[in-house]
């Protein structure tokens, strides 16, 4: 069986032996969730600013 570059890089990467496209999809759908994480906790973080009083 001929390994290819992309299988490796795949499985140094994950340790696994999944196809490098959908690897490199799950991890794009993965950093886009972090991101919308990321803004959805400054969104409340301010919310809550403005709304405490002293």
């Amino acid at each position: 069986m001929l390994q290819t570059h992309k299988y490796h890089i795949n499985r140094a990467i994950t340790g696994t032996c999944i196809k490098q496209p959908f690897t490199i999809s799950y991890m794009l759908k993965f950093i886009c969730m972090l991101k919308a994480n990321k803004k959805c906790w400054k969104c409340i973080r301010n919310s809550d600013r403005g709304r405490k009083t002293t």
